[in-house]
This record gives structure tokens, sequence and C-alpha cells, in this order.
């Protein structure tokens, strides 16, 4: 009835085996494709083990991370399976997907501020803690990177509809020098009338000042 089972089994040639399988014949496309038009669930996610010291809760994160979606497609949903705002894979699906999800959300918010008679005195503030490589990584994404990225400023006395320093032609150096983290604090301070050179103590007893030591402003940001 049953193909008798070896009692000598090698579990990771068989995982290997299905993976293998699974590839060749496109498993998982379609079983994003069998549900297009289904409703949609979304699962947003960040790396799970970024964060912490390593333990069982990155396991369980990662479990989680895979199971839902799974579950959720089980019971008839469209689960697209894309990491959140990460684009360490599929960089140009990522980045159009990400970008239909804020672009007019950003924009609205910009055009509602201005309409209320409010954006004169709101300063919006549309940046991360660093950019992106250049280059396409080997899984068609692109990585952290911190030498060179860009940052949206609005109203607060924002001189709009321009740029402010530039970078190399391939993107990988800022030209000339480029602005520091340091100077771009300084000049959102100067403008919320923020004393950037303050010192102030951490819980520990250091001194920490608001913006560093050294930083100055931004020419030509604001007017």
């Amino acid at each position: 009835m049953f193909k008798p089972v070896s009692s000598k089994l090698n579990v990771t040639s068989m995982e290997e085996g299905v993976l293998k399988f699974w590839k060749q014949a496109e498993i998982f496309k379609k079983t994003v494709e069998q549900r297009a038009g289904a409703p949609e669930y979304v699962f947003y996610e960040g790396p799970p083990t970024a964060n912490g010291k390593p333990g069982v809760h990155h396991v369980l994160a990662r479990v989680f991370k895979d199971m839902f979606p799974r579950y959720k497609i089980m019971r008839g949903f469209h689960v697209s399976r894309r990491g959140g705002w990460d684009t360490h894979s599929m960089n140009d699906d990522a980045t159009k997907k990400n970008c239909e999800d804020i672009d007019a959300p950003m924009a609205r918010l910009v055009e509602e501020l201005a309409a209320d008679g409010l954006l004169s005195s709101t300063l919006v503030i549309w940046m991360g803690e660093f950019g992106r490589t250049p280059d396409i990584n080997a899984n068609g994404g692109r990585d952290h990177y911190p030498r060179c990225y860009s940052v949206m400023l609005a109203g607060g006395g924002v001189k709009g509809g321009q740029f402010v320093g530039k970078s190399n032609a391939t993107g990988h150096e800022p030209e000339g020098g480029g602005i520091s983290v340091p100077d771009m604090f300084h000049t959102i301070c100067e403008v919320c009338g923020i004393d950037a050179t303050k010192v102030r103590e951490s819980a520990d007893g250091r001194p920490i000042q608001v913006a560093d030591r050294g930083s100055k402003p931004v020419p030509g940001v604001f007017g």
C-alpha cells in the first residue's frame, strides 16, 4: 500500500529536492497568481533579527512572517509577499509599489497644509538614516548605503523647487564634500528656533550637544 521508508533518511537531501521542484515548477509564483483579484492581505514586516540580542524571539519572528501569509493564501486571500519598505531583493518591483503607496499621500499632505495656511509654519521632513546602494546586488536589490543619499524638505520657510548638493555621476559619493548629517540637523534646528549648540546631559551624565560640535547651517535651503 505504501512504499517502504528507509531508516537512513537524508532529510537535507529531501528538502533540497522539494525546493528544486518548487523552483523549476514555479510553485510559489503560481500560488500568488492563482489568487489574483481576491481580497488583499498585507503583512508588513521588517528585518526580524535587526534589533535586540539574539534569542528564540528571532526564530518566532521568522516563523510568523512565513506562517501567516501562507495561511491567508490557503484561506483565499491574495498575498503579494513583499518585505515592507526594504528593497534588499526585487528592487524594481518593491520601489514601484512603495512609490505607489507613499507619493500621493505625501503630495496630498503638502497640498492640504498649504490650503489650510499651515505650510509656512510646518516643516515637513522626509528622510531616513541611510540610503540605498547605487549598484544592484545579486538578488536584484539595493542594500543599505550611508555614504550618499537624499532628504526632502517642504514648508517651514524652505525654498521650494530646488535641490541643494548632488552626488557624483555614479551616485557613490557626494560631490564637493556633500552635506553632513550634523549640518542637516543644525539647519533644521535653526529654522525651528532650537539652539543647536546647547549641551545637554545624557542619563549617564555625558555632555551631548544638540547638533554635533563644528556643525553649521546649510546655506540656500531656507529663505
